[in-house]
């Protein structure tokens, strides 16, 4: 996963490149099919009834995020992701006063087109509020067949610039619960103060997976909806009676989900 401090700006023409852009600075990790990138610093089972689900889900592919002091970002995080079409977002600020009312306004175009679900209700809660918006994100996991739990400086990136998000996660359909999305974590790449520019265009340059900084191999997931029944900041915390504890990389590692890093074993998702 990569993680991007910066600042985000209103997604102009240049933003439906903005993936490729991306990708450009991913090349070595040919291997992997996705990442998550983090831009600062199978037994395999068959789920209950797979057809009921599909008929189910309002959405393919959701992402939960809360956010406090990064509402000149969100544009640019939102429209990168419907390019890959994430199909709805539910986000949870912790803003305060005229920043929430910002924030609002800023995602206000989105909301009016059900793209986004925007919650206030943890509005200048004092922490910890992230673990509070995954509990009630819990409620939205029928609505949606994929819920990713990520951050507004976290960017999901496919390999494949041809690839969606359904489309890459279609071959786990029916089979896997949680799938972790390796980091790739990239620090300020030379600036001193936060560019202009939009964030995936301004930080380039990651550090290696073999670092010895253990959040090169931290990971965040994409979990089914019908199987998590509590989401926590990594995974899910409590899955359904006899969904196996485990979480896939998209190489096809398995690992258990007490696990807050990716083993050193499972270096499928990526060369360093």
């Amino acid at each position: 996963a990569h993680q991007a401090h910066g600042v985000g700006r209103a997604a102009a023409p240049g933003a439906a490149r903005a993936p490729a852009r991306l990708l450009t600075s991913l090349r070595d990790d040919a291997g992997a099919r996705l990442h998550l990138a983090k831009l600062s610093l199978l037994p395999l089972y068959v789920c209950g009834d797979e057809r009921a689900r599909r008929l189910a889900a309002m959405h393919d592919f959701s992402i939960v995020a809360i956010f406090k002091g990064e509402g000149r970002h969100l544009i640019e995080w939102i429209e990168y992701h419907a390019l890959l079409r994430a199909d709805h977002f539910y986000l949870y600020t912790n803003d305060c006063a005229r920043a929430a009312n910002r924030s609002a306004d800023a995602v206000s175009s989105y909301v009016a087109r059900g793209l986004v679900t925007l919650d206030r209700r943890l509005e200048c809660r004092p922490p910890p509020v992230q673990e509070a918006a995954l509990r009630h994100a819990a409620t939205h996991r029928a609505s949606s067949y994929w819920l990713a739990h990520i951050d507004i400086d976290e960017f999901i990136v496919l390999a494949d610039p041809r690839a969606s998000l359904p489309s890459a996660f279609a071959t786990f359909r029916g089979r896997a619960a949680m799938i972790a999305l390796p980091w790739r974590i990239f620090g300020t790449s030379g600036h001193r103060v936060s560019p202009a520019a939009p964030v995936i265009a301004s930080y380039p340059r990651r550090a290696k997976w073999r670092s010895p900084d253990w959040r090169t191999r931290s990971y965040k997931s994409v979990v089914h909806g019908g199987s998590c029944i509590q989401s926590s900041v990594h995974s899910c915390a409590r899955l359904k009676p006899g969904v196996p504890p485990y979480l896939w990389t998209p190489g096809g590692c398995r690992f258990a989900a007490s696990n807050t890093t990716i083993p050193r074993r499972c270096r499928c998702h990526g060369p360093a």
